[in-house]
């Protein structure tokens, strides 16, 4: 009788289960990372596209670029941002009026804080010696007297909507950082993963 016995195979059993769990720790190390890169990526190109004005941008700001991060359970991770203002500067699109008829669309003569926000006092509703000038149907302008003999100053253009172009490019940009550095990413995590393995 001729026998083969193949000894080990327990072991080489467990050693790739071991490894596998390893894997797994390794994508989800690798894939948190990669969504933590593309979440500072966003952050400086959304920093060059816009003024921001206020905090609203911040590190776990509920208005923030956000993530969650990815677990061994699941492996996937998620860059976020539920700011509502921001939809229309990454799809493009028409803004309307929340309340009222008209958009007011600031003119370089109503005047900021060091922040670019506009005074409480340059506001629309809160302009000292202003009027509304109609020029047509869609367009009008709220003008101020200022004091003195100087001419009317236009603060606002009134208009009934207002186009909006994609500008943000959030989708572009994280994915394109995605691609850049997530197989690094994995290639370090499943190192360290193995290296570090009980």
């Amino acid at each position: 009788m001729i026998n083969i016995v193949a000894k080990g195979l327990a072991e080489t059993i467990k050693k790739m289960e071991g490894l596998q769990k390893q894997m797994r720790f390794a994508s989800a190390v690798a894939l948190t990372m990669t969504a933590q890169a593309a979440q500072e990526k966003i952050l400086l190109a959304t920093r060059e596209r816009f003024t921001i004005r206020g905090a609203w941008l911040r590190k776990g700001g509920r208005y923030g670029i956000r993530i969650n991060p990815a677990t061994k359970a699941h492996l996937e991770a998620r860059v976020y941002n539920e700011a509502p203002w921001m939809q229309l500067q990454e799809e493009g699109g028409t803004k309307k009026p929340k309340s009222g008829k008209k958009i007011a669309i600031p003119t370089e003569n109503v005047k900021r804080t060091k922040k670019e926000l506009v005074r409480a006092s340059q506001r629309p509703r809160a302009l000292k010696n202003a009027f509304f000038f109609q020029t047509g149907h869609q367009f009008s302008f709220l003008k101020q007297h200022p004091r003195g003999k100087a001419p009317p100053r236009t603060m606002y253009i009134m208009t009934e909507s207002a186009k909006i172009p994609a500008t943000w490019h959030f989708v572009e940009t994280g994915k394109a950082e995605v691609a850049r550095v997530f197989e690094v990413n994995f290639e370090k995590a499943l190192a360290k993963a193995i290296a570090t393995a009980k």
